[in-house]
């Protein structure tokens, strides 16, 4: 073989490498795990709703792998006309996308106007505030029996990195609670609150 087909030989074979696509599928988050082919998320609950708490449920499962959904479950909280809770994940592995109401046993046959809800992503960036509540000066609290449960809302949120065990909780130091009672105030007492585990891989 003489020293120009050699050469062509060669170029031609740089021509091929430089022609390749570059993503080849991998990429590294800031936690030095590598993330291959996308990662698929988790929401693993600390356990069922119980008598006077609420709690942080699985969802179905998200439009993509990576993403999860979370119900906000109120458990057995008789006469229960609003709730303002605080719900806190770590910024850095997951985002929060979105929030549903729609069907929120809180509102039941309420319309629209007279249902105050929303789901806010604080200042912070870790925290998001969940509020629903029953308006109007006839409006009354939600009967609840032992047993019962109900979902307020459901979350939906992304994973970002790859993590096992992360998290999600629901603040029990920074919340509100109301009943349909003269001072608004629950005979039931101070409900627990129960959050869950992320895992994305």
């Amino acid at each position: 073989m003489n020293r120009l087909t050699k050469t062509s030989i060669a170029l031609a074979a740089v021509a091929l490498v430089l022609a390749l696509p570059f993503t080849m599928g991998c990429s590294s988050d800031s936690g030095g795990n590598v993330v291959s082919g996308g990662l698929k998320a988790t929401f693993t609950a600390d356990g069922a709703a119980a008598d006077n708490s609420i709690s942080l449920q699985a969802g179905e499962a998200g439009t993509t792998t990576d993403t999860f959904k979370v119900t906000v479950v109120v458990g057995a909280i008789d006469g229960i006309k609003g709730a303002d809770l605080k719900i806190t994940f770590e910024k850095g592995l997951m985002q929060f996308v979105s929030a549903d109401f729609t069907g929120s046993f809180l509102q039941g046959s309420l319309p629209d106007a007279e249902f105050d809800h929303g789901a806010t992503l604080t200042s912070s960036g870790d925290t998001v505030d969940v509020y629903a509540a029953r308006r109007g000066a006839t409006t009354t609290g939600i009967p609840m029996a032992a047993g019962s449960t109900g979902v307020l809302c459901t979350l939906t949120f992304k994973a970002t990195h790859a993590t096992s065990g992360i998290a999600l909780t629901i603040d029990p130091d920074d919340y509100l609670i109301t009943c349909a009672t003269t001072d608004l105030t629950c005979p039931s007492g101070v409900p627990t609150f129960n959050g869950g585990m992320v895992t994305a891989q």
